[in-house]
């Protein structure tokens, strides 16, 4: 018998439980030791650069492709310690992406000292994941009362997805957690015809449009969302006050993205820029230098733009490179453009089957809640889902799904609405399936970012279902050193690794393999390894083409072509660093006893199939 609901007008904020801080407290702490563990992945070192510029500065025109917030406030600390880097004597291109020129010369300058930087960076960002923890087991208590917001909450604090890139410096959470508390406060505000939230729910629309340009689609939500309740009132006041509610919370939001860029640029006029994607730019007829604007001749072109400079461009450079396409890899197949249903198959192998049970259960009981709360879950889950699944000019980073996932988790929390306690089959089967999804995602702590679910085998098998951040982003080479320290009898490591920072700043004692270390072998017609030591990322026994970084920090576009390295998945290793890195010990008599299986598998692999090269680090 359910319990029965009095309105929400009568109802008072939602108190959150001692239990969802316990929750949250636990994934704060968790997220501290794996940001402390873990060594920078791909793109933190330049966007911890990047925020120091622009802080230093006051310019915007580097790393455009993402809102400046997250790394300004991760790099704030750095303006005290003053590290070696003249910013100021350095020319930006407006649509270049420099973030991998900035991290170089930022490491090359500082260099050990910049991961103790880092880490306080990420320590810093972990606010924003207890920020989204806190919002959804509020929302999720509002509609759905105490026990649906402590199954959101740890739902939350054990998802893999949190764990995983809620410790590096990344936009991905922030913007989840941003995006779904301005949500909540102007889902609550609207609802109640409360005023009073709107100033506070522009602040947090400012700051989640400040994060990550994805947020750009909720708004659009939530005008969709705020027009239902608007036609479906009838009360001339009451359509007045959500009127009142909107503009004074988009004026505020407007305010707050303008001062993140320090007002750079903003209010110029449409037909003044120069936009170099087709969405923007016009046809390939109307572009010149790789250069356009399909504005600059319309009536709306004259039209002062009310966003900083670098903001739209930030757009237009993402949208160029989804347009252009990168290499993309799902399912074991390498494909010069990604998929549609990437994001769908991400979230498959990615999520534990725990979670997914709740949210089929959820999805086939409706997700019921109150003055339109329910319908607001879904339809924010639904459309930011879907705007990523379809941008498929690359399919390379899962995490680009993490802004839709606490409008799910809210909603799968609604399995219990109402909940009295562990009174009913109801709720017995529903936290033991929130029990097996937490369990099963802290097995792989703290390697949560290599985290792949049973079905898929393992985070020891997701490298033949995804690659890049999905699985391997640089993030283990503090264990490498570990493991290194720990094997004294290792010496010459050949070792390839895919990530931004140079192995030997952690001092990893390491070469790259050069022509030398292959063996034609013409009885065999086919080559194999010298004997020693190999490190070689799972990225590359997927097939990738990203080149490794050398001994000097450079990345080296040699050393992919020099031997088929997916065919040392046919040889069993001899250890493994993290679920990233492969250790193998080649014999010569390994080599010969194997090398019959490896040539036949680089017969298949050299099929007429063309092959594309992976440089998935010049899109976040």
């Amino acid at each position: 018998m359910e319990v029965p609901i009095p309105p929400i007008l009568e109802r008072k904020p939602y108190l959150v439980s001692g239990t969802v801080y316990c929750f949250l407290v636990v994934q704060s702490m968790l997220l501290a030791w794996s940001a402390y563990e873990r060594s920078p992945v791909s793109i933190e070192v330049g966007e911890l650069a990047a925020g120091h510029y622009h802080l230093t500065t006051g310019r915007f025109n580097t790393a455009v492709v993402n809102p400046p917030l997250v790394r300004c406030l991760a790099a704030a600390p750095l303006v005290l310690i003053d590290p070696k880097f003249d910013f100021r004597a350095q020319s930006f291109p407006p649509h270049g992406r420099t973030e991998r020129f900035l991290a170089q010369r930022f490491m090359a300058l500082n260099g050990p000292s910049v991961f103790r930087w880092l880490i306080v960076a990420r320590w810093i960002c972990i606010s924003f994941a207890f920020l989204g923890g806190y919002t959804s087991a509020r929302w999720a208590g509002e509609l759905y009362g105490s026990a649906s917001a402590n199954l959101a909450a740890g739902l939350w604090a054990f998802s893999p997805w949190i764990l995983g890139h809620g410790g590096p410096l990344t936009t991905d959470v922030p913007a989840a957690s941003t995006g779904i508390a301005a949500a909540y406060l102007l889902w609550r505000g609207i609802a109640n015809y409360d005023n009073s939230h709107s100033i506070a729910a522009g602040l947090l629309l400012g700051v989640a449009l400040l994060t990550k340009f994805t947020m750009i689609v909720l708004v659009l939500i939530l005008l969709l969302w705020i027009s239902t309740v608007f036609f479906r009132e009838c009360d001339f006041r009451r359509r007045l006050d959500c009127l009142k509610y909107i503009a004074t919370a988009s004026t505020v939001a407007l305010l707050l993205v303008n001062t993140g860029y320090g007002f750079e640029g903003s209010g110029t006029q449409l037909g003044a820029f120069r936009f170099v994607s087709s969405m923007f730019g016009g046809t390939e007829r109307q572009l010149h230098e790789d250069c356009g604007n399909r504005f600059s001749e319309s009536i709306f072109g004259d039209l002062p733009v009310p966003l900083p400079e670098h903001f739209l461009i930030g757009i237009d450079v993402q949208r160029r490179d989804f347009e252009r396409g990168l290499a993309s890899y799902a399912a074991g197949q390498w494909s010069e453009r990604g998929w549609w249903w990437y994001y769908l198959y991400v979230l498959l192998l990615k999520t534990p089957l725990g979670l997914i049970g709740l949210f089929v259960w959820s999805a086939c009981s409706g997700w019921r809640g109150v003055k339109g709360g329910a319908l607001l879950l879904a339809g924010g889950f639904i459309l930011l889902f879907g705007f990523v699944s379809f941008q498929s000019g690359f399919s390379t980073h899962g995490r680009y799904l993490i802004p839709s996932l606490p409008f799910l988790l809210i909603g799968c929390s609604s399995v219990v609405k109402y909940s009295a306690g562990y009174t009913t089959w109801r709720d017995r089967c529903a936290y033991i399936l929130f029990t097996a999804a937490a369990l099963e995602s802290l097995s792989c702590y703290p390697h949560s970012l290599s985290y792949f679910n049973v079905l898929a085998g393992g985070p020891m098998h997701g490298y033949q279902y995804l690659a890049d951040s999905n699985i391997s982003w640089g993030q283990d080479l503090f264990l490498l050193k570990q493991w290194l320290d720990s094997h004294p009898e290792v010496s010459d490591l050949r070792l390839l690794h895919f990530g931004g920072v140079n192995p030997a700043l952690v001092d990893v004692r390491f070469r790259l393999p050069c022509p030398a270390d292959i063996i034609h072998d013409t009885q065999e017609s086919g080559s194999r390894l010298k004997p020693g030591w190999y490190a070689v990322d799972v990225n590359y026994l997927a097939g990738s083409n990203a080149p490794p970084i050398d001994t000097a920090g450079e990345h080296n576009f040699s050393v992919v072509g020099l031997y088929s390295w997916s065919t040392l998945v046919d040889i069993p290793e001899y250890d493994n660093v993290g679920y990233s890195i492969r250790i193998y010990r080649i014999s010569d008599e390994q080599t010969r006893r194997d090398n019959r299986v490896i040539t036949r598998r680089r017969r298949l692999l050299s099929s007429p199939q063309k092959r594309v090269q992976v440089g998935s680090e010049r899109v976040e």
